[in-house]
């Protein structure tokens, strides 16, 4: 069961810690330690890493985005429409798990 999925499982443990990627061991269907399979990072067509991050603006309020780290070129924000600032975590990871589902991209 290696699939992404659109968003967090709905008893999941690492609800207040949203950037964590292993899912502890637990309930009926999670038996063993197993990698999470909604906050995942991708490689895109270039190879590079895409993955959501935060950051704060002017006001102090705290946003997430998505973001590429190209290997020589640092980490820049990518701007798109179908990826916008967004207010939590599960947010900004759904759009990134659609918009790489469109583009075929592999997980990293």
């Amino acid at each position: 069961m290696n699939s992404v999925v659109d968003f967090r499982c709905c008893m999941c443990p690492n609800r207040n810690a949203p950037i964590r990627k292993i899912c502890p061991p637990g309930g009926p269907s999670n038996k063993t330690e197993t990698r999470c399979r909604f906050v995942v990072s991708f490689e895109d067509d270039n190879g590079a890493r895409v993955f959501v991050s935060n950051g704060i603006d002017t006001t102090g309020r705290r946003w997430f985005s998505v973001w590429q780290k190209d290997t020589g070129h640092g980490t820049h924000r990518i701007k798109t429409k179908f990826l916008p600032i967004r207010d939590t975590f599960d947010e900004a990871q759904h759009d990134l798990n659609v918009y790489a589902a469109k583009r075929g991209w592999k997980k990293a």
